[in-house]
């Protein structure tokens, strides 16, 4: 198996397995594979990289405390420089939420947007994440509050989320129909109730923050019953269209300058016809990455 050639014949196997739903034959072979020390590369990339994330897809199928395990034994080979105090958060993240370490690269994704909050950390105002799911993002962005302020529990941090998955999409929303894979993984997921954990669960994935404010309910009407604050930092992850837009109008005008509006969609197609008609019709800057994020900062 040491061979590129039986490698790749090896691998095949493997995939073929997950595609028939058979995920313990699939893990043995993967398992076998880095045991035996895989060398060589497929596709321009680490066969031992390739592997450790086949492992992980079809461990998670299963055995998430497993997958996570495959996850933190991978790290060491990702390509990119990271942050060995964020490596800690974010494999502690991934426990206390229960969330897939999947995709692999999303950490560069979380990585940066910790970056973002902390160039903020200079000024007053509230933080805001709108879109919470199991509640990962929001658990890195305390985390990275309390290596500010020792003893953080979670003051001052507003998690909006309806508690039920996306609501319906609309016409804005729908992705191109040009068969890429990425379109159809958007319209996989583009539907009533999709990315849905419950306010028990996030809640219990939170614990360690006892004092972060939980405002359940539909985005925008959830901003209804909200005293006005200022924000520091606003976290949308909302992934549609109207959300999205609801989101920008609602808090921009409560952001402190200085501070920062981050959108993680700007790779589906709502979150991105949300955030350009925002920027433009206000003349505003749009600053994204390769993470597909997108950023807004306000200034005098």
């Amino acid at each position: 198996m040491k061979t590129l050639s039986t490698l790749a014949e090896a691998l095949q196997f493997g995939l073929d397995c997950e595609a028939q739903g058979r995920f313990a034959d699939a893990a043995r072979v993967y398992q076998r594979l880095l045991e035996l020390g895989v060398t060589g590369s497929l596709k321009g990339e680490s066969a031992s990289v390739i592997v450790y994330k086949s492992l992980i897809r079809c461990l998670a199928r299963s055995d998430m405390a497993q997958a996570i395990a495959a996850f933190e034994r991978l790290m060491p080979l990702l390509d990119k420089p990271r942050d060995t105090a964020f490596d800690r958060i974010y494999l502690r993240g991934l426990q206390r939420t229960q969330s897939y370490p999947l995709p692999v690269k999303r950490i560069y994704r979380h990585l940066e947007l910790s970056r973002l909050l902390r160039a903020t950390r200079a000024l007053e105002g509230a933080v805001a994440e709108c879109g919470c799911f199991r509640g990962l993002s929001s658990y890195i962005l305390l985390s990275h509050l309390q290596l500010d302020h020792p003893g953080h529990a979670g003051a001052g941090f507003h998690v909006f989320d309806s508690f039920a998955g996306l609501s319906e999409p609309g016409a804005e929303d729908t992705p191109p129909e040009d068969g890429s894979a990425e379109g159809e993984r958007i319209r996989a997921m583009c539907r009533p109730g999709y990315f849905s954990a419950t306010l028990g669960e996030v809640r219990a994935a939170l614990a360690e923050f006892p004092q972060v404010e939980f405002h359940p309910g539909w985005i925008p009407h959830s901003f209804d019953a909200q005293p006005e604050r200022h924000y520091r930092f606003v976290h949308v992850d909302v992934d549609l269209y109207a959300p999205t837009l609801a989101c920008f109008e609602y808090f921009w005008p409560r952001l402190v300058d200085g501070g920062a509006m981050v959108c993680d969609d700007y790779g589906w197609p709502g979150g991105r016809r949300a955030v350009d008609q925002f920027a433009q019709a206000r003349g505003l800057r749009v600053t994204t990455n390769e993470h597909r994020q997108a950023v807004l900062h306000k200034s005098d």
